[in-house]
Parts: C-alpha cells; structure tokens; sequence
C-alpha cells in the first residue's frame, strides 16, 4: 500500500466527505424527532411550541445539507427510472 492510498483511505476523500454528510444528516433527523418527543409531553404551551420550533430547525438543517449534498455530488442523485413515482 503506497502511502497516498493510506492518506485517502477506502473509497476515497468522496465517499468519506458523503458518509460524514450522512452521519450530520441522521444526526438531524434525530435530534428533530427528540425536540418532537418533548414537545408531546410537555405540560404548557409555551415549552411545546419551542420544542415544536427546535424540531423545525433541525429539520430545515437536515434539509439544507441534503440539498448541499445534492449540489456537490450530482451524479449520485437517482434518475427518474431508479426512482418509482407512488
């Protein structure tokens, strides 16, 4: 193994740079279904709608760095026949 392969690693800077993407996108996902927890069980308004809100920031976060990751990497976005309409 030359020593540029041990630097790159597998899959290359790209598919690290996606997978690191990924893991920030599931992360969102996450913390916007916890604020949406706490927000089902909080005991007045006022608390519920802030962590209504919080869920709503981190959905918009996983949002932009999904349509971040679309920009970057084009051609893994799936074509229209990869892709079934319901």
């Amino acid at each position: 193994m030359e020593s540029a392969d041990f630097l790159v690693g597998r899959g290359g800077p790209q598919r690290r740079a996606t997978m690191f993407q990924n893991l920030k996108i599931h992360e969102c996902y996450r913390h916007a279904e916890q604020a949406r927890q706490k927000a089902e069980t909080a005991t007045d308004s006022y608390t519920r709608n802030d962590f209504l809100d919080l869920e709503r920031r981190w959905l918009s976060l996983a949002h932009s760095y999904e349509f971040s990751e679309r920009l970057i990497y084009p051609s893994q976005r799936l074509t229209p026949a990869a892709h079934p309409r319901a």
